[in-house]
């Protein structure tokens, strides 16, 4: 009876101790259950795939629909806008700051013009020839040509040779020329700063496309600005006009060549008016944008075949007023008038 009741015992105690062994089993399959769960839980509230592996996990993620789709600012096709090229601003022009080696072995090519798939590269300066050497890239569907305004070498106000067109997928090299006799003129001796605006044309009609900002590229060389001297004609609010001299011209005829300095802050238009030879009127040619703070040697052209039409067979005196004109419209600021160069 004893051994009777102790096995009994015994198979009541082995069954408790298999029963505590499936709870606690059970137990710990739910809390891996619920630990998998809440890990997958807050994965998801990560932004986590719970199936990407740790390497993934800490890659870059892709950007967002916002950043991919937005487009490009490619600047106002009016010219308003000045994104594009980088500028550091000159004190007058604004232009960008470039340096532009005269030695096309060590020159770094910089970059003046980035548009809508036209880029313009300006690749070295020659001095011997007075040419700045570009190259370009058109990846636009479209032929374009570029040209310039606005320029001016060492502050004086130039008026290069300079029109590069390029077809649609095609690349291009190009010179902008200027001339030793406008340098001459302007009293420079050697180009250290040259400076411009690029502009893009319609490579069919011509129209403007797109005016970019304006640009300074240093030679490395010396060039400081070197006003010529003449007699004052005209000093008032900002704007000096001197006479510097003559010249024969190409039409044939002869050019009265006036400097004038622009210090009124902002850029001017300048045409001659009311002009006469020997109490004669007379219709010569003459007409100078210069940038603020900038100067221009330009001529006052007179012509043999309407002196000789006027009979005015020797040039004794002559009287003219300057128009001094806002070049975005071209109203009329002010006139200097009744200017008479002293060299007869």
């Amino acid at each position: 009876m004893k051994k009777k009741t102790i096995s009994i015992l015994c198979s009541l105690a082995l069954l408790s101790v298999l029963g505590g062994c499936r709870q606690e089993t059970a137990s710990q399959d739910n809390v891996s259950q619920t630990g998998s769960q809440t890990e997958s839980e807050n994965d998801t509230e990560a932004g986590k795939d719970p199936e990407v592996s740790a390497e993934d996990a800490v890659s870059s993620p892709e950007p967002s629909p916002e950043a991919t789709d937005a487009p490009a600012d490619t600047g106002s096709k009016t010219g308003d806008d000045t994104s594009g090229t980088d500028v550091s601003a000159d004190s007058q022009t604004g232009a960008s700051a470039l340096s532009l080696s005269a030695d096309p072995s060590s020159a770094v090519p910089q970059s003046v013009l980035e548009w809508e798939g036209l880029t313009l590269t300006a690749d070295y300066w020659d001095p011997d020839t007075l040419t700045v050497h570009f190259s370009a890239e058109n990846s636009s569907d479209s032929p374009l040509t570029i040209q310039v305004v606005s320029c001016w070498v060492n502050d004086a106000m130039q008026t290069p040779d300079f029109s590069l067109s390029v077809d649609a997928g095609q690349s291009a090299q190009g010179s902008m020329s200027f001339s030793q006799e406008d340098f001459s003129n302007s009293g420079i001796s050697q180009a250290g700063t040259i400076g411009f605006t690029p502009v893009v044309l319609n490579g069919t009609d011509y129209t403007t496309l797109y005016t970019g900002q304006p640009v300074s590229l240093d030679t490395g060389l010396s060039g400081n600005p070197s006003v010529p001297d003449g007699q004052l004609l005209a000093d008032q609010d900002g704007i000096r006009i001197s006479f510097t001299g003559t010249a024969d011209n190409s039409m044939p005829g002869t050019d009265f060549l006036l400097c004038i300095e622009n210090h009124s802050g902002g850029d001017l238009t300048f045409e001659a008016a009311d002009t006469l030879v020997n109490g004669t009127a007379v219709n010569p040619l003459f007409s100078a944008t210069v940038t603020d703070g900038k100067y221009a040697v330009s001529p006052l052209s007179l012509f043999s075949d309407e002196l000789e039409d006027l009979q005015i067979n020797e040039i004794q005196s002559l009287t003219f007023s300057i128009r001094v004109l806002d070049p975005t419209d071209y109203h009329t600021i002010r006139t200097l008038e009744n200017l008479t160069p002293s060299v007869f």
